[in-house]
């Protein structure tokens, strides 16, 4: 029915899309987590943002969504960490 050759074929296929899909997933649009120290106290921060693309080709941070200084409350501040990221 099928050879070697075709379910080695089949399989690279596979794990070339899901390597894909997972830097995607990783590096692409959406929410994403970063860490940056913080302008204001100097801390290390984590921090999630939401990743944009303005153009072609190009992703850039949006806005700030979470911030681990702020204890999981919402982040209501000017963002000058939006400079560093």
């Amino acid at each position: 029915m099928f050879d070697a050759a075709q379910v080695l074929a089949f399989i690279w296929v596979i794990l070339v899309w899901s390597a894909l899909a997972m830097a995607i997933r990783h590096w692409g649009l959406g929410l994403a987590r970063r860490r940056v120290r913080c302008p204001e106290t100097h801390a290390r921060a984590e921090v999630r943002v939401v990743q944009v693309e303005p153009s072609f080709g190009a992703i850039r941070t949006g806005d700030v969504t979470a911030c681990s200084l702020f204890g999981g409350g919402p982040v209501s501040c000017d963002k000058p960490c939006l400079a560093r990221l």
